[in-house]
C-alpha cells in the first residue's frame, strides 16, 4: 500500500504540470509516449514482441498517429489522418503475411486481434489531444478522468457495502452489479455538479444538462468496459500486470485502461453534440 501511495503521488506531480501545459507540444509527446509504451506492453502480454516486423509496425503506427493529432487544423482533420494511418498499418501487416510460411500464417487471426487492440489503444491516447483541442476543451478533458476515477471509486464503495451479484466473474471476480450501479450514480452526480460549477464560474457557457447526463451514463459504461477489456486480455494470457513500470500499479495499460475508453468516448460524444455552448 505504501508503494502504491508513493507511486501515485509521484505520478500526480508529473501529470499535473503536463496537463497545465496541455496546449504545448509537451502534451502531444506525453500522449505519444503513453501510446508507444502501451503498445509494447500489449504485444509483450500476447507474446508477440518477438515478431519484429509486427512490433516495429505497431509501435511506429501508434506513436506517429498520436504525434500527428495537431498537424491538421481543419474540421475532422485528425479523423482523416487516423483513417489513412490505420489503413496503411493494416495493409503493411497483411503484406508481411504474404511472405510468411504457411505455419506462420496460422497466427494471422491472433496478429489481427493484436492489431485491432493497438488501433483501439492508439485512438484512445490520440483522443487525449483531440479532446483537449475541441472548443472548450480545457473544460472537457477533465471529464474523461472524472468518469474513470469517480466510477471506479463509487463502484468500490458500493460494492463493498452492497455487492452480492457478480457482474462478469470469469473476467473480473470483484466487480458486482451493485458496485456498477453505485459507480454510475456517482458519475452522474459528479458530472451534474461539474456542469453546474462551469455555469457558475464561466457564465458565458451554458451546459446542456440532458446531454451531460447522457454522457455521464455512457462514459461510466465505457470506463467499466475499458477496464474489463484490459482484464480479459490479461486473463487470456495469464498475467497479473502488463508491466512493472509503475511500482504497485502495474504498467501504462493497467493505469489507463479505463481512461483510454472514456477519453475516446468523450471525443466521439463531443463531436456529436457539445456539452457546453
Amino acid at each position: 500500500m505504501k508503494t502504491r501511495i508513493i507511486t501515485a503521488a509521484v505520478l500526480l506531480c508529473i501529470l499535473a504540470p503536463i496537463h497545465i501545459f496541455s496546449h504545448t507540444f509537451v502534451y502531444v509527446v506525453f500522449a505519444a509516449v503513453l501510446a508507444l509504451v502501451a503498445t509494447y506492453e500489449l504485444l509483450g502480454c500476447m507474446r508477440l514482441v518477438g515478431k519484429v516486423k509486427l512490433t516495429l509496425a505497431s509501435m511506429i503506427y501508434s506513436v506517429l498517429t498520436v504525434s500527428l493529432t495537431r498537424v491538421s487544423e481543419e474540421a475532422n482533420g485528425f479523423m482523416k489522418i487516423f483513417a489513412c494511418m490505420t489503413f496503411v498499418y493494416i495493409f503493411i501487416l497483411l503484406t508481411f503475411s504474404l511472405f510468411e510460411s504457411e505455419k506462420q500464417r496460422e497466427k494471422l487471426p491472433e496478429i489481427m486481434m493484436a492489431a485491432a487492440t493497438v488501433i483501439y489503444i492508439t485512438f484512445g491516447f490520440a483522443s487525449f489531444v483531440t479532446v483537449r483541442d475541441l472548443a472548450n476543451g480545457t473544460l472537457l478533458f477533465p471529464l474523461a478522468y472524472i468518469a474513470a476515477w469517480v466510477s471506479d471509486t463509487g463502484a468500490y464503495f458500493a460494492g463493498v457495502k452492497f455487492g452480492k451479484r457478480k457482474l462478469i466473474p470469469e473476467i473480473s471476480p470483484k466487480k458486482t452489479v451493485e458496485g456498477f450501479i453505485g459507480g454510475l450514480c456517482s458519475c452522474v452526480a459528479v458530472f451534474m455538479i461539474y456542469a453546474g460549477c462551469v455555469h457558475i464560474f464561466a457564465k458565458e457557457l451554458s451546459p446542456n444538462y440532458i446531454w451531460v447526463f447522457l454522457c455521464a451514463v455512457i462514459l461510466c459504461i465505457a470506463s467499466v468496459i475499458g477496464d474489463l477489456i484490459a482484464s480479459m486480455i490479461k486473463r487470456r494470457y495469464h498475467i497479473k500486470d502488463y508491466s512493472h513500470l509503475f511500482p504497485g500499479h502495474g504498467g501504462v495499460l493497467d493505469r489507463f485502461d479505463s481512461i483510454i475508453a472514456t477519453t475516446a468516448g468523450l471525443f466521439v460524444l463531443s463531436s456529436i453534440m457539445p456539452l457546453f455552448y
